[in-house]
């Protein structure tokens, strides 16, 4: 991806809303998941219920942490050395 494309998705992110992006097999969703804007719309392009869980990609446990509710330390400990999928409550409902 050229750095213009990179810039542009990056503006568009930091507005609150959703970029659209290859992946290796198929197109994504990409948003903000700190954004309520981005996460309704999101729901809305999805045709979801707010109730429904949408997916987000942490890079650490600390980040794991900050944007979840409910999660032990030692929970984490045990998983820490995984890759895991969740589903987690977050912080923003």
């Amino acid at each position: 991806m050229a750095d213009k494309e990179i810039n542009k998705i990056i503006d568009v992110l930091s507005k609150g809303e959703i970029a659209i992006l290859p992946t290796d097999t198929v197109y994504g969703l990409t948003g903000d998941a700190t954004s309520l804007k981005a996460i309704k719309l999101a729901n809305d392009i999805k045709k979801r219920e707010k109730s429904q869980p949408l997916l987000i990609l942490v890079s650490s446990i600390d980040m794991l942490k900050k944007y979840t509710k409910n999660i032990s330390d030692l929970y984490l400990f045990i998983i820490s050395p995984f890759n895991f999928t969740f589903n987690i409550q977050n912080n923003f409902r």
